[in-house]
């Protein structure tokens, strides 16, 4: 599926790849929130939901793929440090559930893992329909850099609309979503993270769009990397005095301070990224 995807990318072809993020976690989620309702939920169902779930977004993926016979041939050299912004990226967004799952048996018998790792599918989800959404809205929403404060500040008062939107939507959402646990209440002090994680993931992934459409890779590689520096020292902390608290708080401050460098360090000197 991500190869496909790549190459429907590279084709332009953003409509069919942002459907079918939609057709992994998204629809993986909705039926088993039908299943838990009509039947019972085991972890063998569940794993076989998410197997239909990830055949169903091959299949659709499948059935779009780009075959033409006649392509001309072309040579892309991209260089290492773009592979290395998608694994620091990935760390930015997915510490926490690594430290998870490095300590394994271990959390079994704390009180809350299973809340924590309810909790932590919210952003994921937050995230697949960002991901969709960022097609149409983050080319005409990006940063422009060099920062001019006039203009900076009509940017920012023009789209503040869409960010309140999205910040009361992000808010409604992880209300409804705390509701569907059935268990004891999830308290505010465990979900405010998740919330302020999803917050940040709109303006996340537009910095990125931003930093890397303009050229300013080696910028955007230091921030991810003192961003994930701060949340790996955390997670020290957290292997040794095991916490769910803070546990849930690593991404979101990781996000944070990714958040602050982009507007407080200068960028640097931008190049070309595609040779």
């Amino acid at each position: 599926s991500l190869i496909i995807m790549a190459d429907l990318n590279a084709r332009k072809r953003f409509k069919t790849t942002a459907l079918s993020n939609l057709l992994n976690y998204p629809l993986f989620f909705v039926i088993i929130c039908v299943v838990n309702h009509v039947g019972r939920l085991t972890i063998a169902v569940t794993l076989s939901v998410f197997l239909l779930s990830s055949a169903v977004r091959w299949l659709w993926l499948k059935s779009n793929q780009f075959i033409q016979t006649d392509m001309q041939e072309v040579f892309c050299n991209v260089n290492i440090e773009m592979g290395i912004q998608q694994t620091l990226n990935y760390l930015l967004f997915r510490a926490d559930q690594i430290v998870l799952a490095v300590m394994g048996l271990k959390t079994q018998s704390i009180e809350g893992v299973a809340m924590y790792v309810f909790m932590a599918k919210f952003p994921e989800l937050v995230s697949g329909v960002v991901v969709i959404a960022g097609v149409v809205l983050f080319p005409r929403t990006y940063i422009k850099y060099p920062f001019d404060p006039p203009v900076l500040f009509v940017q920012l008062k023009k789209h503040a609309f869409i960010l309140s939107g999205y910040i009361a939507s992000a808010a409604i959402a992880i209300i409804i979503y705390i509701n569907l646990w059935n268990g004891q209440i999830i308290p505010f002090s465990l979900a405010l993270p998740f919330l302020i994680h999803a917050i940040c993931i709109l303006l996340v992934n537009n910095i990125t769009y931003s930093t890397l459409r303009q050229g300013y890779l080696q910028r955007l590689l230091q921030n991810l990397s003192f961003s994930v520096l701060i949340g790996f020292l955390i997670s020290v902390v957290v292997h040794y005095d095991f916490s769910v608290r803070l546990l849930s708080w690593i991404v979101p401050i990781q996000l944070m301070i990714f958040i602050t460098l982009t507007f407080v360090l200068n960028w640097g000197r931008s190049r070309e990224l595609y040779v």
